[in-house]
């Protein structure tokens, strides 16, 4: 009988005797674990031994993560650690994850928040560790952190977990077979956050902060009366915003972005124009112009500005959100676009 694969990703010197301790435990729940120090952990030919390990999250039906006070190696040719990359490969993936992060460490992120320049030495040995936390934090979904001490306390929640899986998988099996039982699911968009305190601590100037602070709330307004509308091809749209905030040059009261960039990362010109058209109904005015270059160089520009509010406030915010966006998910364009469009600006408040 075929069993469920459980990928363990942790750092390896640190946390090794939990990992073959949680290993056993696997075993004895039914599962077949994959961990790399292992004999059974296949390895693709001619690969490096790191992209030979993301193979084995692609056999994988579950993802564990333990993170202690250790970074591990970098993922090669990044500046992730390896962790940080099997744990990104297993959510583009989509595959149920479970998160446990050492005590100490995860109380210790809200000292780093107040003053990521203090000395945490003691507790973690690179500061990229908080980093990739408030990564998973940022996620719309499988971001749920559970807080251990000892391996025991690893067991016991995998263990009631996995229990709650298989009732929710039972409960799911009852509906399909109920006639008339199954419900079309939607993007909603998060609740905007009561206060910008991040901002606020970022600008000395409050009107430059009151000024970023009032273009999100125009932005998340956008992004709520976009999911929330009839109309179909909402991606496409959330992608044009997306990829002109983070390509695009800002200019006086529009952001403007090569169409050659644009083509490379969303569409040619005759389904671009088709969108902008869509756009006008939700006050976003994007225009396809030519401009000369200093060289003399003519080339297709596309314009981006908004017309209900302030313009400039707008697209400032657009290129600021999407760029912490991207920052944020380590440069994956696709993970940081999964919370744009769900207007999540948490990551902007304590």
């Amino acid at each position: 009988m075929a069993k469920p694969r459980i990928f363990i990703s942790s750092t390896f010197y640190d946390l090794s005797d939990a990992r073959m301790a949680l290993r056993e435990h696997f075993i004895s729940l039914g599962f077949e674990p994959l961990n790399f120090e292992s004999n059974d952990f296949g390895v693709t030919p001619g690969k490096h031994a790191q992209h030979a390990a993301l193979d084995q999250i692609d056999n994988a039906d579950y993802f564990l993560l333990i993170i202690g006070g250790k970074i591990g190696s970098n993922y090669v040719d990044s500046k992730k650690s390896i962790t940080n990359q099997e744990y990104i490969s297993a959510i583009k993936k989509k595959l149920p994850v479970f998160i446990f992060v050492k005590e100490a460490v995860y109380n210790a992120l809200t000292i780093y928040k107040k003053n990521p320049g203090a000395n945490f030495k003691p507790i973690v040995d690179d500061i990229r560790i908080f980093q990739f936390i408030e990564t998973i934090n940022a996620q719309t979904e499988d971001n749920w952190i559970r807080k251990f001490d000892t391996v025991i306390d690893i067991k016991n929640a995998i263990t009631h977990q996995i229990a709650y899986i298989a009732l929710l998988f039972s409960k799911r099996l009852i509906e399909e077979r109920t006639p008339n039982k199954l419900k079309a699911t939607r993007v909603t968009t998060k609740v905007l956050p009561a206060n910008f305190n991040k901002i606020n601590d970022e600008y000395e100037d409050i009107d430059g902060a009151n000024s970023v602070i009032s273009g999100l709330k125009d932005l998340h307004s956008l992004i709520k009366k976009i999911q929330e509308s009839p109309i179909s091809k909402k991606e496409e749209k959330f992608h044009t915003l997306f990829i002109i905030g983070l390509k695009g040059e800002l200019e006086t009261q529009s952001i403007s972005l090569n169409n050659d960039i644009f083509k490379q990362y969303a569409w040619a010109e005759t389904r671009g124009q088709r969108i902008a058209n869509q756009f006008r109904d939700f006050g976003i005015i994007i225009e396809y112009e030519d401009d000369e270059d200093h060289n003399g160089q003519w080339n297709r520009q596309i314009n981006l500005s908004y017309e209900i509010g302030d313009s400039y406030e707008f697209v400032y915010a657009l290129r600021y959100y999407v760029n912490k966006l991207y920052e944020l998910m380590s440069e994956d364009i696709e993970l940081a676009e999964n919370i744009f469009k769900t207007g999540d600006m948490s990551l902007f408040t304590e």
